[in-house]
């Protein structure tokens, strides 16, 4: 007869006390389920890590492109032209419209010498043209800023109104003229032929599609343009000093006359009353005109 086996059982079951050397159908659910979790948790942080990388890129191109949009609108605002002639007073007009509630759509108009926003090699380059800009949708209903451009005495049932500039990450634009009279910004500009001294210009960059729009403000300044739209003047903001007499400095605006006046004062002032006009006599205190004094 056999000797029984050591283990204590002929089928191969682990003696009492002993644990068996495989793993048991709970234990392999559990590293299952905490596997599972640690994969989530780690799939989730690289994606979160993924989209704010993506949507930084997306912010930071929408921003240079909005940054390039406005460096060319103030060259073309600074390169204005503008003329006070009563003919075709609406040939160099400054055309403001602004529309929309939340992310403005609005229009901007004006005769420039800029080559700002024209395709290379354009024949309107360094030559006035009119400027149109605006925000308006695309044919697949986005909205996207365009700039047109045509010859500013051309008529407009002949002109090629194609946009020759697109940004699609441009969905808002509002200009708004500062009005200095009564020290404030206004969304109108009524006069024809002349162009306002300083505007604001606001543009609304996507940053994606659910999120609010990146904001981009610029306060720009028009060398021709002018503080009263009704008596066509451009206020002077530093003044030159006035004198006690009335008149202003010699070094200001006072013109030709009052620097004149001073010189004839001062050859008075200095030796006396100055010579009558027409004797030919020098004027005293002259230094070559005047008469040795005692003592010389």
């Amino acid at each position: 007869m056999p000797a029984p086996c050591p283990s204590g059982n002929s089928r191969g079951r682990p003696p009492p006390g002993r644990r068996p050397d495989a793993f048991t159908l709970v234990e392999v659910l559990v590293a299952l389920a905490v596997l599972v979790a640690i994969m989530a948790i780690v799939v989730s942080a690289f994606s979160a890590v993924l989209h704010g990388w993506e949507r930084g890129r997306r912010a930071l191109d929408g921003l240079h492109r909005g940054e390039f949009v406005m460096e060319q609108l103030a060259d073309a605002l600074h390169s204005s032209m503008v003329y006070g002639a009563a003919r075709k007073p609406q040939a160099y007009s400054f055309d403001v419209v602004n529309a929309g509630d939340q992310v403005p759509a609005g229009t901007l108009s004006w005769v420039t010498t800029s080559s700002a926003f024209l395709p290379p090699r354009s024949w309107l380059e360094n030559v006035p043209h009119r400027l149109a800009l605006s925000v308006e949708p695309q044919a697949n209903g986005q909205l996207a800023f365009m700039a047109r451009a045509w010859p500013y005495l051309a008529d407009t049932n002949e002109v090629d109104f194609t946009p020759v500039f697109i940004a699609p990450e441009i969905s808002g634009f509002a200009c708004q003229v500062y009005n200095y009279e009564a020290q404030q910004w206004d969304d109108t500009w009524a006069s024809s032929n002349v162009s306002p001294a300083q505007v604001q210009i606001t543009l609304y960059v996507n940053e994606a599609a659910n999120s609010a729009p990146l904001v981009l403000q610029r306060l720009i300044e028009i060398p021709l343009g002018a503080t009263n739209a009704q008596q066509r003047t451009r206020i002077d903001m530093f003044p030159p000093p006035v004198t006690s007499g009335g008149g202003r400095s010699v070094g200001g605006r006072g013109g030709r006359g009052t620097r004149k006046a001073r010189q004839d004062a001062g050859g008075a002032g200095r030796g006396g009353s100055a010579a009558p006009p027409g004797s030919g006599a020098p004027a005293p205190g002259r230094g070559r005109g005047t008469a040795p004094g005692p003592g010389r």
